[in-house]
Parts: C-alpha cells; sequence; structure tokens
C-alpha cells in the first residue's frame, strides 16, 4: 500500500474508533467510567499493535491481542446494546481479513457476529430468543464488510503485482537496450572489419603486384596497379562510410547475384588471381540479413585466402538444395592442420548461426580451405518467393 493510501486508511479507521468511543459514552451516562476503560482499552491495544509497532498478524502474540480487542468491543457491547459497538467490530474485521488469510480471517468474521448477537442477547436478557431476532439478519452487514475487504486486498495485491511487472519490465528493456546496443557494436566491427580487411588486403596485393611490375620495368602496368589499388582504396573508404550511416538499418542488395559477381571481379583484378564460381541464376527469396551473411562471408573468405594462405585460385558456389542454401569456398592456398577461428571468421560463425544456419571450416582433399555453410529456408521464405514471382 502506498504511504498516501496508507496514511488516508489510518485516518478513517482511528476518526471512525473515536466517534464510536463519544457516541457509546455518552448513549451510557450510568456506565461511563467502564466504558472509558474498556474504550481506552480497545484503543490503546490498537494504537500500540497496529501503528507504533506495526506487529504482523502472524505472530501469536498478536493474534492473543487481536482476540483481547475483540473481549473488549463484546464487553461494549454487552453495556450498550445498540448497533454502535459494531464498529469496532467492523475495523478488526477490516483489518484482519486485509491482512491475514482466510483461514484465520473467516472464522474470526464469524467469531465477532457472534459477539455481537450474544452481546445484544445478554444486554436484553431476553424470555425468549425471538425477541432479538432482529439481529439474525445483521449477519449480512458482516459479510458485506468480509467480501469488502477481500476485494479491497485483491485490488491492492494486484497493484503491487502491476508495480514489480513494470519494475521488472524496466529492467528487462534496460537490460534490452544493453544488449542492444552491444550487438550493435559487434556488428559495426564486423562491418568494418569486413570492408577495411577486404580493402587493404587487396590493396595490399596490388601494390606487391605492382612493385613487382616496376622492378621488372614494367613501368606503365606498374603505374597501372598502382592506379588501380588507389582506386580500391577509395572505394573501400565510401563503403566504410555507408556502413557507418547505414548501421542501425537493414542491410539488402537490389541483385545479391550481381553483387558478390561484382566482388569477386573486383577481388581478382586487384589480386591477379583467378576466381571460379557456379551462382544459382534464380535465387530463392533471402531475408536482407540472409543475404548480407552471404555477401559478408565470401568477402571474409577471400580476404582469409589471400592474406593467410597466400591463395591463387578460388571456387564458389551458391545454390539452393532441397530446403537450404549452401554457400562453399575452396582455395588452393595453405592450411594450417589445426584450425583456429580469427575475428573475421568467428563473427561470420555467429552471424551464421543467428540465422539458424550451419558453418564449417575444413582442409580440402587436395590442400587448400574449404569454408561453407547452409541457409534454413523456410515457408515464410516459399511464400515471398511465389508473391515475388506473382507481382513480377
Amino acid at each position: 500500500m502506498h504511504r498516501k493510501t496508507e496514511r488516508t486508511v489510518n485516518w478513517i479507521m482511528y476518526i471512525t474508533m473515536l466517534i464510536a468511543i463519544f457516541i457509546v459514552h455518552n448513549s451510557n451516562p450510568n456506565d461511563k467510567l467502564t466504558l472509558s476503560i474498556l474504550c481506552a482499552g480497545f484503543f490503546l491495544i490498537h494504537l500500540f499493535r497496529y501503528s507504533i509497532f506495526k506487529l504482523p498478524i502472524k505472530r501469536f502474540s498478536t493474534k492473543l491481542l487481536l482476540l483481547n480487542q475483540l473481549i473488549i468491543a463484546f464487553q461494549i457491547q454487552i453495556i450498550d446494546g445498540s448497533f454502535v459497538p459494531q464498529m469496532f467490530l467492523f475495523i478488526l474485521i477490516t483489518e484482519v481479513v486485509y491482512r491475514s488469510d482466510k483461514r484465520f480471517s473467516i472464522p474470526f468474521s464469524i467469531l465477532a457476529y457472534f459477539c455481537f448477537v450474544f452481546g445484544i442477547y445478554l444486554h436484553v436478557n431476553p424470555t425468549h430468543f425471538s425477541e432479538i431476532a432482529y439481529v439474525l439478519p445483521r449477519f449480512l452487514e458482516y459479510a458485506l464488510f468480509f467480501a469488502l475487504s477481500k476485494i479491497a486486498k485483491h485490488a491492492v495485491l494486484n497493484q503491487h503485482q502491476l508495480e514489480k511487472t513494470y519494475t521488472q519490465l524496466k529492467f528487462t528493456i534496460s537490460e534490452l537496450e544493453e544488449k542492444t546496443l552491444m550487438e550493435e557494436r559487434v556488428r559495426l566491427s564486423r562491418e568494418i572489419h569486413d570492408t577495411v580487411g577486404h580493402t587493404l588486403t587487396n590493396s595490399i596485393v596490388g601494390v606487391e603486384a605492382a612493385k613487382r611490375l616496376l622492378s621488372r620495368g614494367k613501368i606503365e602496368e606498374g603505374i597501372q596497379k598502382l592506379n588501380d589499388a588507389q582506386d580500391y582504396v577509395k572505394k573501400g573508404l565510401a563503403d566504410v562510410r555507408k556502413s557507418v550511416k547505414t548501421l542501425h538499418n537493414n542491410h539488402s542488395f537490389l541483385h545479391l547475384r550481381t553483387s558478390l559477381i561484382s566482388l569477386m571481379e573486383e577481388t581478382r583484378k586487384q589480386a591477379s588471381i583467378t576466381i571460379h564460381y557456379t551462382i544459382q541464376e534464380n535465387l530463392p527469396y533471402l531475408t536482407p540479413q540472409q543475404e548480407l551473411a552471404i555477401y559478408r562471408s565470401l568477402q571474409e573468405g577471400l580476404t582469409n585466402g589471400l592474406r593467410h594462405g597466400e591463395a591463387t585460385e578460388f571456387d564458389f558456389t551458391l545454390e539452393q538444395v532441397d530446403e537450404e542454401l549452401h554457400f562453399t569456398l575452396q582455395d588452393n592456398g595453405y592450411m594450417p592442420k589445426k584450425i583456429e577461428l580469427g575475428f573475421g571468421l568467428t563473427m561470420m560463425n555467429e552471424r551464421i548461426k543467428s540465422l539458424d544456419g550451419n558453418f564449417a571450416i575444413m582442409n580440402g582433399p587436395y590442400g587448400g580451405c574449404i569454408l561453407s555453410f547452409t541457409l534454413p529456408l523456410t515457408d515464410q521464405h516459399k511464400l515471398l518467393q511465389d508473391n515475388k514471382e506473382l507481382s513480377s
């Protein structure tokens, strides 16, 4: 319960108690002293138990104090004989129902009702019970107070649950934002690594080729190689800027097949190597994330083959087999017996796994490296592909 709401309830409860004490005290001039002692005892026990020490009802000592208050209210009822002492009983019922479980609140509420009935009976001292039969329907009042207190309890519990859920939601959102930020950082590092690494590798290979040509006296061809390397560096710088600018957007290719071929042709031209490729003419529909994974994987595979394997020939295949898309890149370079994934290949593996794919890297049967992975094609891919074909 919020502090403001708790203070309001406390004020209502104590004001109601004081009104009941005032009415009972003034309505019984012959028993003022006895009623003053009883009312003071009821009030002080309540103040001591409920407000000062805030004792939980689960304690046995607290239940004894509640029963003492019930006995005091019963004695006031016997002396007064009106319906006003019920206010003491209603205060106790409301608190017990609100602060305890039904195993204690139900018997306590029934006991409070019988205290009222027998208090009236002892006050009137009728010759026959029919003379006070009018008190029996008052049971509905006790049931009403019980029900209202139960409803209030559930309302507060629901409010507490909502506040707890809201707090948990804020925490979850905060964690999600942090996770998203980390993922964006990893994505940025992958983008820069893939783009810069590939550009620099090809440029270095191009410069090395130019140096060899110049050393052999082939000045024009050497200068041309240097110009090509310079152009490729400029293009790589433009790609880095584009990657940073579009970091938060899903990257997609208007023509994936054309983009892959263009990447291989530029690499072949810069590094003076041979690249054979087989790319399915009508590729299935792919998500932007899948297209980006394929492009970056080819880029990383070519870069690693040139930089670490000193490969001079590559064979690339991209095709659909049943309900999967198969990516395979093989080279003739050097491949260590023990394969350890560097940063680029680790990022590639994580990228493929995030798309529910299977990543593998192994030694080729005749040397070199085989880099491969598969991506699943779901029913959603089929539906989008059908829609794409219908629209065209």
